[in-house]
């Protein structure tokens, strides 16, 4: 898929040029598809007939979309077709059919075919687990593939954004929840291999809970096991890369941790571990390949300006040990939930904590993150799209739910959500689907996540971030299709 590079970037952020999503990687990826052959663990097809997608899900408006896929909010009709008491969802919405454009056939790519039931049936392998974004259901409909999701309810950026004070207990918190995610999707021997902040969701419970972070987009996940104990293929985002993996030597569960490192310490220190003189991937990878410069482990210069506020000792230790270099000696999902500084920010909350800089508000740091370009920037108010597949999808919604179903395709400005029965989920476009992974101008922010705090019927984007924030070409196969991400 043909990728743009992204635009010239003020503000210090790094831009990172597409580099690896190439035609020709992906014919390596489709090739190794094919060796592999069908996807194991889906359900087997049966006799009895399924409900069609359209017919249970009436779409209700475009969050994003990418080269071949498209990702809406939708709401999951019961078997009596009542409106009311469906949940709402995200529905990702691929082009099965080979070519593009004016070169695109009838014929179903098989290989793409492969691709999306790969990311399916990964989903399903994880979708009991609390910490990960829960798959509902998969249906290749003649040309097009459809994933429904869980909706959550807004990005882990929009988290944070929203909290008056954000203090390192509460990132500890925040990287509890990542590191139970991983620790369940490890156990089972998928490498997610796109770990980042943009990949992981929060989910509102209820009153009176705290809420949950979740794992998303899954497009770029693979397996390990005793007949295959490493992978060799590179993918990812240029920051959020391993050591390992960059040296195509072999990599397991141990790079999604390194991912996680990077995270922890741009949250924290406001910048990355890795920061080449030249902004662009190609310099982002050889700089985490060699070394050098090594990381500072120092905040970013200039931004805790309040007296006595620092980073604490503990933050520190455990940030540095994820950032071991040996895959042998970097800890595991579980050794990390075990270290002392995760242990005592979540802790019981009326005990003192042994440093006040558990407690100093570091919400600046936050800013400093995104403008480096952590975070990918979401895109402006989505126009009306008079494509071929748009129009289809609304002759199909037709079919079942009237002439005048019309896709809304948002506003800029929120609007207060219902006060009726919040859905189970809300998910995120899968953010990234590797599909737009490689093109961040055309990629939504975040999609599984895009929050929905808007009704159903009436969700938007965020509006486009100015110009000074970071925006970040992603280093990923462009023909990755991703959870639910465009």
């Amino acid at each position: 898929m043909g990728c743009a590079n992204a635009s010239q970037v003020a503000g210090g952020a790094y831009d990172f040029s597409v580099v690896d999503a190439s035609s020709d990687v992906l014919a390596q990826r489709r090739a190794l598809s094919d060796k592999r052959g069908q996807t194991p663990g889906l359900q087997p097809e049966t006799s009895q007939p399924r409900v069609p997608f359209h017919r249970q899900q009436l779409l209700l408006a475009r969050l994003g979309q990418g080269a071949f896929s498209c990702v809406y909010s939708a709401r999951r009709l019961t078997q009596e077709g009542d409106q009311d008491l469906g949940e709402e969802v995200a529905a990702k919405v691929t082009d099965l059919r080979k070519g593009k454009g004016a070169n695109k056939t009838e014929l179903v790519d098989p290989r793409m075919k492969r691709l999306v039931d790969k990311e399916a049936e990964i989903l399903f392998r994880v979708r009991s687990h609390k910490f990960v974004v829960t798959c509902i259901d998969h249906y290749v409909e003649g040309h097009l593939a459809y994933l429904v999701m869980e909706k959550c309810d807004m990005t882990l950026l929009q988290l944070l954004e929203r909290r008056p004070v954000v203090t390192e207990q509460y990132l500890g918190h925040l990287f509890s929840d990542m590191l139970h995610a991983l620790e369940g999707i490890h156990r089972m021997g998928i490498v997610h291999r796109d770990v980042k902040p943009d990949n992981f969701l929060y989910s509102y419970s209820g009153p009176g809970s705290s809420g949950v972070v979740k794992l998303c987009d899954f497009g770029l996940a693979d397996a390990v096991g005793p007949k295959r104990p490493e992978l060799n293929e590179t993918y990812g985002t240029a920051p959020f890369m391993s050591p390992e993996m960059l040296e195509t030597k072999g990599y397991d569960v141990k790079t999604d941790m390194w991912s996680f490192a990077v995270i922890s310490y741009v949250l924290l220190l406001g910048h990355f571990p890795y920061t080449p003189t030249e902004k662009n991937s190609k310099a982002m990878k050889q700089a985490i390949l060699l070394g050098t410069p090594a990381p500072s482990f120092r905040p970013k210069a200039g931004v805790l300006k309040c007296p006595n506020s620092n980073i604490s000792e503990g933050a520190l230790a455990f940030v540095r040990r994820g950032l071991e270099r040996s895959p042998e000696r970097r800890p595991s999902a579980g050794e990390a939930l075990r270290h002392s500084w995760v242990k005592e920010c979540t802790g019981p909350c009326d005990r003192e904590c042994d440093s006040q800089a558990l407690l100093v508000d570091i919400k600046p740091m936050i800013h400093a993150a995104k403008r480096v370009g952590a975070f990918t920037p979401p895109q402006p108010k989505l126009k009306a799209a008079d494509s071929e597949i748009e129009e289809e999808l609304i002759t199909l919604q037709a079919k079942y739910h009237g002439e005048a179903t019309r896709v809304n395709y948002g506003s800029s400005e929120p609007s207060s959500r219902k006060s009726s029965k919040k859905s189970p989920g809300s998910n995120k476009s899968v953010g990234g689907d590797k599909l737009y992974e490689g093109c961040p101008s055309s990629r939504p922010h975040s999609l599984s996540s895009l929050s929905t705090n808007a009704p159903s019927s009436d969700l938007v984007v965020s509006p486009s971030p100015s110009r000074q924030e970071a925006k970040f070409n992603v280093e990923v196969q462009a023909n990755n299709m991703t959870a639910i991400c465009l």
